[in-house]
């Protein structure tokens, strides 16, 4: 997540001026998603301590859905795909925890 820009992302472990913006983010994505090669995606440099009302947490879900052909947020997308709907539970687990919703 780091390679976009702070304006867009900025909860990150190294924050960089000038990556990429969030468009930039979302077109990369599409291609991977458009070549049909992809065989393992992983997302990090999230830091929720950081984060800005948790803009990059959304901004990943959403870079996410980009890469597996998701275009936009929505129940089916839930259903559909068992590895998105994983990462949707523990950004929604971690966001209760941050808020002291759970022990």
């Amino acid at each position: 997540m780091d390679w976009i820009d702070p304006e867009d992302a900025p909860g990150v472990g190294t924050p960089v001026r000038g990556g990429a913006t969030y468009r930039e983010a979302h077109l990369a994505m599409e291609i991977i998603a458009d070549h049909g090669r992809m065989t393992s995606f992983e997302i990090v440099e999230v830091n929720p301590v950081i984060d800005e009302h948790n803009r990059t947490a959304d901004l990943a879900v959403e870079l996410a859905m980009s890469a597996f052909r998701q275009r936009k947020y929505c129940d089916d997308l839930i259903g559909g795909c068992p590895a998105i709907a994983a990462v949707l539970r523990a950004w929604w687990e971690r966001d209760r925890w941050m808020k002291h919703e759970i022990p």
